[in-house]
């Protein structure tokens, strides 16, 4: 719970972007006189990033050959992780397998590994459990509370490929790896308990070395947070706001909860109603 030096209240919300088994999720009762539910982006919400480009040497083989070649870094795709990003791409997308093979092409043949880590790093949902994410969006809509964006698309694109690329291949790996599962699970658990700070160490330990998860977090996480914050305090002074974000925006002390103290919020941790199973 946020509470403004007026008085005002606001709810902020760690959220995970795929669906996971075990997540206790919160109930529609969060939004009981919410006048307004607040999210990373909207996807609708302009100006777009343009579009990421194709390595040049894969689309000339495409006009010679009528396959796309590959990028350089696609080396490095083992077959095992290439059959488990076209799965990935499929239970994503639900496309017919002629679509799904074009799709796991086109992310190996881009000059950056980003689209192909960004598949690999967020994997199947379990039938029929939505992310956190799809059901606070549900709710909001059920109950006819208007949804704003932190940051527009064409913002956050810039800083992901500020991302040194061998970062992202690595999150590819790691993504694609037996870690995966077992870093959401410990996500998992800080969801349900509130141990939020565990995350940053869990981010940490995935990273390539101590370097590139400082690049990253500050990249990523720290310098988003400081440019959501002056947007948030305005939504927070208008009151009744729920505000759900990735939980890594929630620890460390550059973390959301440490910088709307810091900016004069107070910030308590609560117990939310749970939705029933």
């Amino acid at each position: 719970m946020i509470t403004t030096p007026a008085g005002h209240r606001g709810i902020l919300i760690g959220t995970v972007h795929v669906g996971v088994q075990g997540l206790r999720q919160p109930s529609a009762a969060i939004f009981d006189g919410a006048k307004r539910h607040i999210v990373e982006q909207v996807p609708s919400e302009g100006p777009m990033p343009e579009p990421r480009p194709v390595w040049p040497p894969a689309l000339a083989k495409l006009t010679k050959t009528q396959r796309l070649g590959e990028a350089p870094w696609a080396a490095q795709v083992s077959p095992q992780e290439r059959a488990e990003l076209r799965r990935r791409i499929a239970c994503r997308t639900g496309y017919l397998d002629n679509q799904v093979d074009w799709e796991l092409a086109t992310s190996l043949a881009m000059e950056s590994p980003l689209s192909a880590a960004e598949t690999a790093i967020r994997p199947c949902a379990p039938p029929g459990i939505p992310s956190r994410d799809e059901l606070l969006s549900r709710y909001a809509r059920d109950r006819n509370v208007p949804t704003y964006s932190l940051e527009v698309n064409a913002e956050v694109e810039k800083r992901r490929r500020s991302v040194e690329d061998r970062i992202h291949l690595h999150q590819l790996h790691v993504g694609l790896s037996e870690r995966q599962p077992e870093a959401m699970a410990t996500i998992t658990r800080t969801l349900n308990t509130g141990d939020f700070d565990e995350v940053t160490s869990v981010l940490s330990s995935l990273a390539a070395n101590q370097e590139d998860a400082a690049i990253y977090e500050r990249k990523m996480l720290a310098d988003r947070n400081e440019a959501w914050v002056p947007r948030l305090l305005k939504y927070l002074e208008d009151g009744d706001a729920v505000i759900s974000v990735g939980v890594a925006h929630l620890s460390g002390p550059n973390g959301l909860p440490a910088l709307l103290r810091r900016a004069g919020m107070r910030v308590e941790p609560v117990v939310l109603p749970q939705a029933l199973p």
